[in-house]
């Protein structure tokens, strides 16, 4: 326990920040500017906002270790009933935040970039380019794996509802995802499941340089990791229980994912288990709240999101198949894919294909976003459309996300465009 006490210690985080430049100088007082954001000074000194208004000083309670209101995460993942819930907060009051000085100026580039190899915008950049120019195979059962790795992560947060590092001593450089509890970080679970998912299919499927894989997923995995720490949000402790669980997920389940993805194209009953499961995984499987009360919940919107896009990539691939516009991969022998670079009329339609399939994705998420909220609070017998109620919160992600993923309406986009090229099926060795 000793040494779980001391992994935790803020001061390890704030230790490796001095490391690599990031100091404190002075102390401030606590009342941050309308926006809460921190702005820039001469020689590299960051400080609080400014004070315009009479309502920002006003001090606002301590919650999740973070002194400002204007710091908190106020988008999707904010569950709070109303702005009251914070007066009802038995946190203490803030006390102090402290200027900051960063000395090396590139590895606060380096490790924000890394970072966002964690982040909302990369997985929804990331999974469906892969998916529409490489191996489907691939990112289907990678992304089968990621998406138990972080529901693990996010469920584990909401139950255990531990807080991020206290600040100081630690230097706060993010705060997008300062509303969410801290352990396990579900960064460090995403940066291990994805790249080491990835390498060990590669490896058993493409003719590569394993080592090669190997070191590109442990770098992966590392500059995520450490840009969690260097940005000040997490503890050691953190980090290191985010990699244990996803590990532990990753050995579970990896030798039955082929099955379960034979599975979700084939079975004629497949659609309707999906469905199924993905919607008790949001609901009677997604960890109760210690208080009881379901809008604390700082995560369940991010795993019900993650949850609804695997379901809409399984009834995407299940309809592709039986529309005929994919091919099932069944082979059996040792024989592996020789890796080759695309042509540039290849690349250039992939970019295309990217592009086109982005626009219409995002597309029907946005505009199905409002209409599916008004309809959900009408059906619970709302007065009003409340986004944030945890039931309207879980029938509009589901539904947006699983019909914003369900790839044949892409394809027949495509079809339509010209822009389908065989590339896109999954299809044996001997067919290339």
């Amino acid at each position: 326990m000793d040494l779980l006490k001391d992994l935790n210690n803020p001061e390890l985080t704030a230790k490796f920040q001095r490391f690599c430049g990031v100091h404190y100088t002075r102390k401030e007082s606590s009342r941050c500017g309308s926006n809460g954001e921190m702005t820039e000074r001469s020689g590299g000194t960051f400080k609080p906002a400014e004070l315009s208004t009479s309502t920002a000083e006003q001090t606002t309670p301590l919650k999740n270790n973070l002194a400002c209101d204007g710091l908190q995460k106020r988008n999707k993942n904010q569950m709070l009933k109303n702005e009251d819930d914070w007066e009802k907060s038995n946190d203490p009051p803030a006390t102090d935040i402290s200027e900051y000085t960063i000395k090396y100026r590139l590895l606060l580039h380096f490790f924000t970039i890394a970072s966002s190899l964690g982040n909302e915008a990369f997985y929804l950049l990331f999974y469906p380019c892969c998916y529409w120019n490489c191996d489907s195979l691939l990112i289907r059962q990678t992304a089968l794996v990621w998406c138990l790795c972080m529901w693990v992560g996010q469920g584990t947060k909401d139950s255990l509802m531990l807080p991020r590092p206290s600040a100081p001593p630690v230097v706060r450089l993010e705060t997008y995802y300062l509303q969410e509890y801290a352990m396990p970080s579900t960064h460090a679970m995403s940066a291990t499941a994805i790249p080491v998912v990835l390498a060990y299919l590669i490896i058993s499927r493409y003719q590569v340089s394993a080592p090669a894989l190997i070191v590109a997923a442990v770098v992966w995995c590392s500059m995520v990791c450490l840009s969690r720490l260097y940005l000040g949000v997490h503890s050691v402790l953190d980090i290191l229980a985010g990699v244990v669980f996803s590990l532990v997920v990753i050995v579970l389940t990896t030798p039955y994912v082929a099955d379960f993805d034979w599975y979700q194209q084939t079975h004629p009953f497949a659609p309707l288990v999906i469905f199924i499961s993905s919607l008790a995984m949001c609901t009677v499987f997604y960890p109760s709240s210690k208080t009881g009360d379901v809008y604390t919940y700082n995560t369940r919107g991010d795993a019900v999101q993650i949850v609804a896009v695997l379901a809409g990539v399984g009834l995407g691939a299940w309809t592709n198949l039986h529309l005929g516009f994919t091919n099932v991969d069944d082979n059996k022998t040792d024989l592996l894919y020789e890796v080759e670079l695309p042509t540039l009329k290849i690349f250039a339609i992939s970019v295309l294909r990217f592009f086109v399939g982005t626009v219409i994705l995002f597309t029907m998420q946005y505009l199905l976003k409002s209409p599916l909220v008004r309809f959900f609070s009408y059906m619970l017998g709302l007065e009003k459309p409340e986004k944030k109620n945890p039931q309207v919160e879980v029938g509009m992600r589901m539904v947006a996300w699983i019909s914003a993923q369900v790839c044949f309406i892409y394809v027949l986009c495509e079809n339509a465009d010209g822009l389908n090229v065989k590339d896109f099926d999954t299809r044996l060795p001997e067919e290339i």
